[in-house]
């Protein structure tokens, strides 16, 4: 039950999003402004419809391209609904069109804004501070497909850890009860990306926890 209330706390908080319709037209692009906070990754998306075929062009403040995007691919299937990832603090100008550039109709703009967090790779091994009552944040990225264990251990040996996943698909993975309640252990098979990887103290303790992440065998 406590990783239950864990977990509905921070999906509503991670999965906050400004959602709005732009509406496009043969006449030009939509402009938006966007800011771009210090320390903080912005991802952009546009979902357009059977009919139009979404891109983004994002201006800095000299009116220069510093991101472009069309079509994407995500686990291997072509998504039309442009996406731009973007970590630079500045304010900008986007620009929402259609590839063609003379469809007509509504387009959702969602933007989500997260703290900047540590990349954990395949093999990679990392000590960070466990602030109190905030969790632990990480990218867990994979080039490829792969069923990969992740491990968290808290060096003190007073902390009750927990730990789940948010995959890139929206999917909240619980890890497994581990062996002493000062670590935390998960197996997951994944997909090609970044997934969010969530490491809390039950009672919103600080410290320090390392964590491993490695390639394991699938489940059988």
């Amino acid at each position: 039950m406590r990783k239950l209330i864990w977990l509905a706390a921070v999906c509503y908080i991670a999965g906050a999003a400004l959602s709005q319709e732009v509406t496009l037209s043969a006449g030009g692009p939509v402009q938006l402004p966007l800011s771009v906070p210090e320390n903080t990754r912005v991802t952009i998306t546009a979902f357009g419809s059977e009919t139009i075929d979404t891109v983004l062009t994002l201006l800095d403040d000299a009116q220069r391209v510093v991101a472009y995007s069309d079509d994407r691919i995500v686990e291997g299937a072509l998504m039309r609904d442009a996406q731009i990832v973007w970590e630079e603090a500045g304010e900008y100008t986007l620009l929402v069109d259609s590839f063609n550039g003379v469809s007509e109709g509504l387009v959702r703009v969602e933007i989500v804004r997260q703290p900047r967090m540590p990349i954990l790779r395949v093999s990679d091994e990392r000590t960070l501070v466990l602030e109190r009552w905030r969790p632990l944040q990480l990218w867990l990225t994979l080039d490829e497909p792969l069923t990969v264990a992740v491990s968290a251990f808290d060096l003190s040996r007073r902390l009750d850890l927990i730990m789940w996943l948010r995959t890139s698909e929206g999917d909240a993975l619980l890890a497994d009860d581990a062996e002493s309640r000062f670590s935390a252990r998960g197996a997951w098979t994944l997909g090609a990306g970044e997934h969010e990887l969530w490491i809390v103290d039950w009672l919103g303790r600080a410290g320090e926890v390392r964590i491993e992440l490695t390639a394991a065998e699938p489940p059988r």
